[in-house]
């Protein structure tokens, strides 16, 4: 009887860790993958239309992964802070929702992003939400910078301010 239950409980917990790795291959090559499009005439980067299949991932991960979570969402919205500065300059609002707080609905990664860094508290009223807040997270979480995709991004993210401060825009 208790070699059934321990194989059971073996088979269980297996399971479980399967679907934990799968989802954290389907977050994590989202994140290593996602390009903020900047082209001209596209308008200011945003993330768009997010695939069910990710959005189902992160919320799994949510308990379980919540390192390697903070790690790949941070990631996405540091790209898409990138993205702001390489196209125009500046932060952009990160909602593309009208409402006046974190809809869970209409922005997703940012819902999720919000439960991890503990920025705003749920259903507040928030003015403005700037796509900066990854890039000011990073720095007060040094931690982060140890995954080199976010360094990276990091350096450029450094190098685009130091230019921007300095009045240089756009190459020649």
């Amino acid at each position: 009887m208790q070699l059934k239950i321990s194989i059971l409980l073996t088979a269980l917990l297996s399971q479980v860790s399967f679907g934990q790795n799968k989802d954290l291959i389907i977050v994590r090559n989202f994140a290593e993958q996602y390009n903020p499009s900047f082209e001209s005439n596209m308008g200011v980067p945003a993330l768009g239309n997010i695939k069910n299949e990710v959005i189902n991932a992160i919320k799994e991960l949510r308990g379980a992964s919540k390192v390697e979570l903070e790690k790949y969402l941070t990631l996405i919205f540091i790209k898409l802070y990138r993205a702001h500065l390489e196209c125009c300059h500046q932060s952009f609002e990160l909602r593309l929702s009208d409402k006046t707080y974190i809809d869970q609905n209409q922005d997703p990664l940012l819902y999720e992003f919000n439960l991890l860094i503990k920025m705003f508290k749920q259903n507040e009223m928030i003015p403005f939400i700037s796509s900066r807040i990854s890039y000011d997270y990073v720095m007060s979480h040094s931690y982060l910078l140890e995954y080199n995709k976010i360094k990276s991004e990091i350096k450029i993210i450094d190098r685009l301010l130091d230019k921007i401060n300095k009045g240089i825009y756009w190459k020649d």
